[in-house]
């Protein structure tokens, strides 16, 4: 779209995103793969590691500030999309900055409400949000938390409500190995990057408190990240795998018994919904990111413990588990998310055209 018109072509999406591995590579693919009447570009930091590269147009972000304004700026110039979808903060930042074309801002969870962050680091990070929400066509929210954060900005600006989707393929609860009396020892596993954000302390001392009771649980990291935290997560007996793909995360979920999420927190993970659709049941950190559904919500490291020891051992309550969640979870689907996304980048993209033909002699964004 380009002064209220745009050639006859499918609508042009380009995704910018400055995140290296964990869940939103995986988000961003499964928009593309949902959203296949529109044309996506990705500019990212591991744009190799993306798997749509049949349905995508794939370019480098550098991981250098200035590199990437300019090179932002210069494929905005070259694709000429008619929206530019930034994902998490940097992006975000960078993308409202130097873009002409309309921008919809998923955070993937704004860092200034995370509570257990100081204020040292969350008023800041509140004042830049504060401040780029008048260059924000719309936000991307994935959880009722999440859209009443992007709504206390202060900016009249549209606010969409996502649903995530599992970026793994779903088995039926018979594919799955009965768990036998004959296993002694139970898997329990996180999937993300290994940062504070993600509550690699959490996951640790759940470790430590399963070995200090003597559960039969052994506790796995599914990913990779911080060096140091990932040296405390195996001081406390934690495995780390390193990153997965696709394929790799599929399988070591499909071995394991429980799920524990222990982010502080999120947007919404993901791989809550991996772990689902691979059969596991959930216990998760109670975080505003999960609190509104019915999921097994714990408050501290022993809580989670037990509550993993539990649905590992108890085969009744593992399926009552599994009925509850998937009945919390029912909405978060390929279809509603491909007809969500459709919306907003429609609506967005007719603002953006009514807006170009009311200022005829105005660029596209102010």
């Amino acid at each position: 779209m380009r002064d209220g018109h745009r050639e006859d072509r499918p609508i042009r999406i380009l995704h910018i995103s400055a995140c290296v591995g964990g869940g939103v590579p995986r988000a961003i693919t499964s928009i593309i793969n949902n959203t296949q009447s529109f044309e996506h570009f990705v500019m990212a930091s591991d744009a190799d590691s993306y798997d749509c590269v049949d349905r995508a147009h794939l370019f480098d972000l550098s991981p250098n500030l200035a590199k990437a304004l300019r090179g932002v700026r210069n494929l905005e110039s070259r694709v000429r999309p008619d929206i530019i979808h930034a994902h998490s903060s940097v992006a975000g930042v960078i993308a409202r900055i130097v873009s002409r074309s309309p921008v919809i801002y998923q955070p993937h969870a704004f860092a200034h409400t995370a509570t257990s962050k100081s204020l040292a680091v969350r008023v800041p990070a509140s004042i830049v949000e504060r401040a780029l929400s008048h260059r924000t066509a719309a936000y991307a929210t994935l959880s009722p938390a999440e859209t009443s954060a992007a709504q206390a900005l202060g900016a009249a600006t549209p606010t969409f409500e996502l649903p995530n989707v599992s970026s793994v393929q779903a088995i039926s609860p018979s594919a799955r190995k009965p768990l036998g009396h004959e296993k002694t020892k139970f898997e329990v596993v996180m999937v993300g990057r290994v940062s504070s954000q993600k509550g690699a302390w959490f996951f640790a001392e759940s470790a430590e408190a399963a070995a200090s009771s003597k559960l039969p649980l052994d506790f796995t990291w599914l990913g990779d990240g911080d060096p140091a935290l990932c040296d405390s997560l195996r001081a406390a007996g934690v495995r780390v795998t390193g990153w997965l793909d696709a394929n790799q995360l599929a399988q070591r979920l499909q071995r394991a018994d429980v799920y524990l999420h222990s982010a502080e927190y999120e947007g919404f993970p993901i791989s809550i919904l991996d772990a689902h659709a691979s059969g596991l049941p959930i216990v998760a950190r109670e975080i505003d990111a999960v609190r509104h559904l019915d999921l097994e919500l714990v408050s501290t490291p022993t809580e989670g413990t037990a509550a993993a020891a539990n649905l590992a051992v108890d085969p009744v309550a593992r399926q009552e588990r599994l009925e509850r969640q998937a009945h919390a979870l029912r909405h978060m689907n390929d279809v509603g998310q491909r007809d969500r996304v459709t919306e907003m980048y429609r609506t967005v993209g007719q603002n953006a055209c009514f807006d170009a033909r009311s200022n005829p002699g105005a660029s596209r964004r102010r």
